[in-house]
């Protein structure tokens, strides 16, 4: 095991999102017709690089999705089971890219890996990160409590794509203070950090036995 404790010899290869979240309107859950968009970003801390330096590369594709998670909307689910979209509020782009680039933009800041890539590459014995997103917004209860969710699958494969290293969902819930997208973005954004270092925890521990 080799701690990096200074600057890469090699080129970290990744892309950030905005590192702030777009706060400029108030706008309940559900909205008006005819409002201006208003786009959102997640928006957490970048870990800081320190722990073992595993070197290799290492790839995060654009992550898969259900249906109603596969766009930029912001989908609010109800007791009943039916699903809406916020009229005036989107994402800033689409949900499963937006997961995908923060956990690469994660890894890369971490510092385990000699590069991390976000686009397809060839590297020898590159390692390949998939996902799926189950469920990203939020979720009212038949007592009027909103919740925020976060339910995605993580998959990393070792030997280009080949070999299962592992498979893990992550479902991470946390009721809303109060009713409204900022709300809703603020605790999606906690869900956010939470899953991503739990998962780069989770990848790392597979990778230390082989190393």
């Amino acid at each position: 095991m080799v701690i990096n404790k200074g600057p890469r010899a090699v080129l970290t290869v990744f892309i950030l999102l905005c590192a702030a979240s777009c706060i400029t309107v108030n706008v309940p859950i559900g909205g008006n017709d005819g409002e201006p968009v208003t786009r959102w970003y997640l928006s957490w801390s970048r870990p800081e690089s320190s722990g073992p330096f595993l070197g290799g590369a290492l790839r995060v594709k654009e992550f898969g999705a259900a249906s109603d998670y596969s766009l930029s909307a912001m989908t609010l689910k109800y007791a009943e089971g039916t699903l809406s979209e916020a009229s005036e509020d989107r994402w800033a782009t689409r949900i499963p890219l937006l997961l995908s680039e923060m956990l690469a933009s994660d890894l890369a800041a971490s510092g385990i890996f000699g590069s991390v890539f976000s686009y397809a590459a060839s590297p020898q014995d590159m390692l390949l990160v998939e996902g799926f997103v189950r469920e990203f917004g939020a979720t009212r209860n038949t007592e009027g409590v909103w919740t925020a969710i976060l339910d995605v699958d993580v998959i990393l494969l070792g030997d280009r794509g080949n070999t299962l290293l592992l498979h893990k969902n992550y479902r991470l819930e946390r009721v809303m203070n109060t009713v409204g997208i900022p709300e809703m973005v603020n605790q999606l954004n906690v869900l956010g950090e939470i899953w991503s270092e739990t998962a780069r925890g989770d990848i790392l521990g597979v990778l230390l036995p082989r190393r």
